[in-house]
């Protein structure tokens, strides 16, 4: 069984990482595999980045270009992710032409395939769902329900009805599809698009050897934090997270607004380029994108609870690393997290969108003397997202495809 990976990149956003993650897994455990990106990052020699001239680069960026515009003219939403798949960059004919028994697609958007391009795929394609993209319009995320009755109350001049059919026309009764949560399988399920392929809920895999537990102190000191070994640290961690509104940035921001009139807070932001400051007695510092996974490490060892308040997310792979490098984190219920946070155990898991209770989880581990002890959390976890585990999940899944 020879299996190729397709995703943007290799390292960079959590569904490149988290796509990753499953490759590896797979090839510790002697499956054949690939890994075709655009962007590479790695020194992994079974990692291909698809070889493209000045000019084919050029193109590609005024494509992206294009499709930026297109939305900005029909939509015009700077705090949501969306993507029209109307460009590509003629990979089919060698994906068609690669050796390989399936196609495991992963976050393949910024003009990478089209929709045409996913549709005239040849070999037998599984998806694995980091967003609701594969199955919505032109949305990544979406809150509304339309996915699940093909935008059918919306014009036909809707840009987002308009995109659904195209999926619906090139994805329909070809795409097996995998979803990381409970959460995302049960969106998946009830769209039109996906709801009678063949599909599995299997969840990402994890590095144990990776996250570790640090001292909380060491930590502090080896990311810079020297002099505030006392500061409570919350951390908070997406790409461009403060300007994505399901990541829910405002609503974490107000609330520990009002913690840091009674408690010392820092919060700690990876994943977007600020300037560092403080506003009633709250600091907050940016730390940029962490490649280094050790640093990651220490960052999240360092502080005393991770903050993930997102209206919408698929698994929250910063959830579980956080907790296996010993700091718990603070959720919302009716999201991926539920997969990962056990509640007042290695977390707290609010009630959606509910200020006070999600203030109250964020103190039940700040008013504590000494930060919660995950190490006891750590076996169970592993049960259940093992790398060898997970490969097994994905390679009896492929099974099942290639035998029917």
């Amino acid at each position: 069984m020879k299996i190729l990976h397709i995703s943007f990149s290799d390292s960079k956003g959590g569904a490149s990482i988290a796509g990753y993650n499953i490759y590896k897994a797979q090839k510790l455990n002697g499956m054949k595999v690939k890994f075709l990106c655009f962007e590479k990052f790695t020194d992994d020699d079974d990692v291909i980045e698809y070889n493209q001239n000045l000019f084919q680069k050029k193109l590609r960026i005024y494509k992206q270009s294009i499709d930026r515009r297109i939305i900005k003219l029909f939509i015009n939403d700077k705090k949501n992710s969306y993507s029209t798949g109307f460009f590509g960059s003629n990979l089919t004919k060698y994906i068609n032409d690669f050796d390989c028994d399936i196609v495991n697609l992963h976050w393949i958007n910024n003009s990478m395939m089209s929709i045409k391009d996913i549709g005239k795929i040849e070999k037998k394609i599984v998806w694995t769902l980091h967003d609701m993209w594969p199955f919505c319009g032109t949305e990544h995320f979406s809150y509304l329900s339309y996915y699940r009755d093909g935008y059918s109350d919306l014009s036909k001049l809707d840009i987002n009805k308009f995109v659904w059919k195209k999926k619906f026309k090139n994805f329909h009764n070809k795409i097996n599809y995998i979803s990381p949560s409970s959460w995302m399988h049960s969106c998946a399920k009830s769209s039109t698009i996906l709801k009678n392929m063949s599909s599995k809920k299997i969840p990402y895999p994890i590095d144990f050897d990776i996250w570790k537990i640090n001292d909380q102190i060491s930590a502090k000191r080896k990311i810079g934090l020297n002099g505030h070994e006392k500061e409570k640290v919350i951390i908070f961690g997406s790409e461009r997270g403060s300007k994505i509104d399901r990541k829910n940035f405002i609503f974490l921001f107000e609330i520990l607004k009002k913690i840091s009139k009674k408690i010392k807070i820092r919060l700690l932001v990876f994943g977007e380029n600020k300037n560092n400051y403080e506003i009633d007695g709250l600091s907050i510092n940016y730390l940029g994108h962490i490649l280094n996974k050790e640093f990651l490490n220490s960052i999240y060892s360092s502080g005393d609870v991770l903050a993930m308040p997102s209206k919408l997310e698929t698994f929250g792979l910063i959830g579980i690393e956080s907790i296996l490098s010993g700091t718990p984190c603070v959720a919302f219920l009716n999201t991926g997290l539920e997969e990962i946070v056990e509640h007042r155990v290695n977390g707290y898991l609010s009630k959606h969108s509910d200020e006070l209770d999600y203030e109250n989880g964020l103190k039940w581990f700040l008013n504590k003397k000494e930060k919660v002890d995950l190490n006891n959390n750590r076996e169970e976890l592993r049960k259940k997202f093992g790398n060898k585990k997970i490969y097994l999940e994905y390679f009896n899944f492929y099974k099942s495809i290639l035998i029917n």
